[in-house]
């Protein structure tokens, strides 16, 4: 395994931040991509089903997608993975929470983080796309891996998808 050191630029997202859901509050949000790279975050959907909501049994739910891609050496590819999260708040006081979402594959490290806070019976749901181009993935079959979890004082949960990038030569 090799090792590296990455110098990583921070993006802070301000204003509306687009999440479905009610009785809570963004308290900072933020993209960091890996220097040379090119990363967005695409809100989805936020779809928020009342009636699912009180059926649902756990607080936290999560689910994380990315498929595999194909490149040419030295030229730029796209990459993505979609990440849901589904917050319910069923404590009797004010809760805070971590949602974070990453992409990552040899020269691209993409982290997305959203803290936020939910009232007593608050729910949060949001739908995403992180996409990030790689530049310098080296020849041959690269991992994929996306990961979607969700913190708060209990510790964290969540869960991660994995693929493959393969690249050639021209």
């Amino acid at each position: 395994m090799k090792k590296f050191a990455l110098t990583l630029s921070t993006l802070f997202v301000s204003g509306a931040i687009l999440a479905g859901g009610h009785g809570y509050t963004i308290k900072k949000q933020t993209v960091t991509c890996s220097p040379g790279s090119e990363c967005r975050i695409e809100h989805i959907s936020d779809s928020y089903d009342e009636k699912k909501n009180l059926m649902a049994p756990d607080m936290v739910q999560t689910t994380t997608k990315t498929s595999d891609k194909n490149g040419i050496f030295k030229a730029d590819t796209e990459l993505d993975s979609y990440h849901t999260v589904k917050i319910v708040n069923k404590e009797s006081v004010k809760q805070s929470y971590e949602y974070v979402y990453q992409l990552e594959c040899e020269d691209l490290k993409l982290l997305g983080m959203t803290l936020l806070e939910l009232k007593p019976g608050g729910v949060y749901t949001s739908s995403d796309r992180s996409v990030g181009i790689s530049r310098q993935a080296p020849v041959g079959r690269n991992k994929i891996t996306a990961k979607t979890r969700v913190g708060d004082y209990r510790g964290y949960q969540g869960d991660q998808a994995t693929a493959t990038l393969t690249i050639r030569n021209k």
